[in-house]
C-alpha cells in the first residue's frame, strides 16, 4: 500500500502538462478586468495585451478571471467562459514549496501537518506585508482542517494544489482517499479523488474546461499508476479550503 501511495510523487509530471508556453489558442487562459467601459464592456488585460470585450455577465474591475480565448474568422479575439479565480490568485503568490518537498508531503506517512506547519510558522515569522501574512494565515487554518493548500512552480505555470487525506474500513480492507484542488494561473480548475483500495488505485477527475479535458485526455499515459481512471467535465469546481481576506473571517 504505501508502496502505491509513494508513486503519487508522479503526479508533478502529470501536472506539469499544464504549463503553456505560447499563446496558442484553445486552452483557457488567465485575464484580469482592468476598466468598465459601458454597462457590459470591459478593457481586459491578457497577457501582454488589452483588449476590448463585452461580457453579457457582471465583471469586477481589478478581478482575475479564467477565459476561453480563441480568434475569430477575421482574426479579432473572442472571449468567453469567464469564471473569477479564488481569493488566492487574485494577489502576487508570496512563495512557493520545492516540488521534492511536496512529493515529500503527498506521500509521507508520519507527521507531514507538522513538517509543513514549521514551514508556514517560519514564513508567518518573516513575511514582509500583511498580505504575505494573510496567505501563510490561510495555509494555516486549512492545515488545522487537514487541508493542505502547496502553491508550485512548474515551469511557467502557477499552481494552488489542495488535498486532503483519509481512511476508512471498508470490508476487510482500509481505504485510504485523497480529496484534491488545482487551480492553475492559465488553464483553470481541477478537483477529484484518489482512492487506494487494498492494492486498487484509482482516480476520479473533473475538469472545467472541455478543451483542458481534451488536453489531459491525450497525456493519460503519464498516469500508469492508476488502475482506474474516470475524467470528465465539471462546472463550479470549488476549492477545498476557500481563503478569506481577512484571518477573523474563518471559522474552525
Amino acid at each position: 500500500m504505501i508502496d502505491r501511495l509513494s508513486n503519487l510523487s508522479k503526479l508533478e509530471n502529470f501536472l506539469s502538462k499544464f504549463d503553456v508556453k505560447e499563446f496558442n489558442a484553445k486552452l483557457p487562459m488567465g485575464l484580469e478586468v482592468i476598466k468598465k467601459n459601458s454597462h457590459n464592456s470591459y478593457e481586459l488585460k491578457l497577457g501582454n495585451l488589452v483588449v476590448t470585450s463585452k461580457s453579457e455577465n457582471a465583471l469586477d474591475v481589478g478581478k482575475k478571471y479564467w477565459a476561453s480565448v480563441s480568434k475569430s474568422s477575421v482574426g479579432s479575439i473572442v472571449i468567453s467562459d469567464l469564471v473569477k479565480k479564488p481569493p488566492f490568485f487574485q494577489e502576487k503568490l508570496p512563495f512557493f514549496v520545492d516540488v521534492e518537498i511536496f512529493k515529500k508531503l503527498v506521500t509521507e506517512e508520519k507527521e507531514p501537518t507538522n513538517i509543513y506547519k514549521q514551514l508556514i510558522f517560519e514564513n508567518m515569522a518573516n513575511a514582509k506585508s500583511k498580505e504575505d501574512f494573510l496567505f501563510n494565515g490561510n495555509i494555516l487554518f486549512g492545515l488545522n482542517q487537514n487541508v493542505f493548500t502547496i502553491p508550485l512552480k512548474l515551469d511557467n505555470n502557477k499552481a494552488i494544489i489542495q488535498y486532503k487525506k483519509s481512511k476508512k474500513k471498508q470490508n476487510e480492507n482500509e481505504q485510504t482517499k485523497i480529496d484534491f484542488y488545482a487551480g492553475f494561473n492559465n488553464l483553470g480548475q481541477i478537483d477529484g479523488e484518489i482512492f487506494l483500495n487494498g492494492d486498487s488505485l484509482s482516480l476520479n477527475l473533473g475538469v472545467e474546461y472541455k478543451n483542458s479535458l481534451t488536453h489531459l485526455e491525450n497525456e493519460l499515459e503519464d498516469l500508469t499508476i492508476f488502475d482506474k481512471i474516470n475524467i470528465y467535465l465539471k462546472k463550479n469546481i470549488k476549492e477545498l479550503f476557500e481563503f478569506k481576506n481577512s484571518l477573523l473571517d474563518i471559522k474552525g
